[in-house]
């Protein structure tokens, strides 16, 4: 297929590298697969979002791209039977649900991480800062960008008090004979799909994921589970040194003073069942507000990963329109 005969493809795309965390030791007994499993563990988080999607909505969605094809093959009457369908899942998924509105169709996730240390950090902003004084701005980008640690993800969304009527007047137009503008009509209907960015910072997935491993250790094993509980103290100022916290300072200043307590009652010999178990929730509270932490994408964005030039989708025999596969699927692990 080429490049620009692509209309629509969702998938999930994760760009992997492998770094190291905390302290040397801890380093030791960090495995590919324990850091492998926190990401793994959000990747199925985000991806749950398009399973539990309506299914209705998706097999009228999927028809659309269906139609669409059999127009570019001048297939008018299964055009008309698909768009026919497509309109029938679209009021079932309506009538099943009034109320619905946005149903999520896919997600494009891309990972970025950061390889260094707190103290890296803390020296890049340093030098940064004093570039910046002698107005080195070419110089202060190139250094700063590689300070990411995130998924950056985009879920996109379907309207569905607007894009069921795209498939009723491609219907009225196919109809009335007018093949091409039917195909335009629909092309056109990919500029309804929303598009809607979250970052979810790695460094606080670390965190909870550093947490967990402690508490699963028992009082023999108090110097590991220290050792778990300080690479989630230096995760969490990772994030904070990153820029990641500004919307939820307090929170994440919660976080860091709950695992200092959980910290002193281990050294103290005392019970920390309770304080495992706070924390524990605390960090899913953090991280429910920090899924929902999103912006919702200009249009332009949007239509720019799922256009082709009408003219294009309509004139030229040789490009090919791809199925839409609502399931996102990764090859990254």
């Amino acid at each position: 297929m080429k490049k620009e005969a692509l209309v629509f493809a969702l998938s999930v795309s994760v760009l992997w590298s492998v770094s190291a965390f905390g302290s040397a030791s801890m380093d030791k007994n960090l495995k590919n697969s324990e850091t492998k499993s926190f990401i793994k563990k959000e990747l199925s988080v985000q991806n749950k979002k398009i399973e539990s999607a309506s299914s209705d909505a998706l097999k009228g969605l999927h028809k659309t791209f269906e139609a669409m094809r059999d127009l570019r093959a001048n297939k008018a009457d299964d055009a008309s039977k698909l768009l026919a369908g497509a309109t029938k899942d679209f009021d079932v998924a309506l009538k099943n649900n009034p109320d619905l509105r946005l149903v999520p169709i896919g997600n494009d996730v891309y990972m970025y991480q950061f390889n260094g240390s707190v103290k890296d950090i803390q020296a890049s902003l340093q030098i940064a800062k004093k570039m910046l004084q002698e107005n080195h701005l070419q110089s202060v980008r190139e250094l700063l960008a590689p300070l990411r640690d995130e998924l950056d993800i985009t879920t996109y969304y379907l309207p569905m008090d607007l894009y069921p009527d795209v498939t009723k007047i491609a219907t009225k137009l196919l109809h009335k004979g007018k093949q091409k503008e039917a195909l335009r009509e629909l092309m056109m209907g990919l500029s309804m799909i929303e598009g809607r960015h979250t970052l979810m910072p790695l460094s606080l997935l670390d965190a909870q994921n550093s947490v967990l491993m402690a508490s699963q250790l028992d009082k023999s094993h108090q110097k590991d589970a220290l050792a778990w509980l300080d690479r989630a103290t230096q995760s969490l100022q990772k994030t904070l040194l990153l820029g990641y916290t500004s919307k939820h300072a307090k929170e994440y200043q919660k976080l860091t003073i709950m695992i200092e307590d959980l910290k002193a009652g281990i050294k103290a010999n005392n019970k920390v069942d309770k304080l495992y178990h706070d924390l524990k929730q605390y960090f899913n509270h953090v991280l429910m507000i920090t899924r929902k932490e999103s912006r919702k994408l200009d249009s332009d964005s949007v239509w720019n990963h799922t256009k082709v030039a009408h003219k294009n989708a309509t004139k030229e025999e040789d490009k090919d329109i791809v199925n839409f596969a609502h399931k996102s699927e990764t090859d990254a692990y």
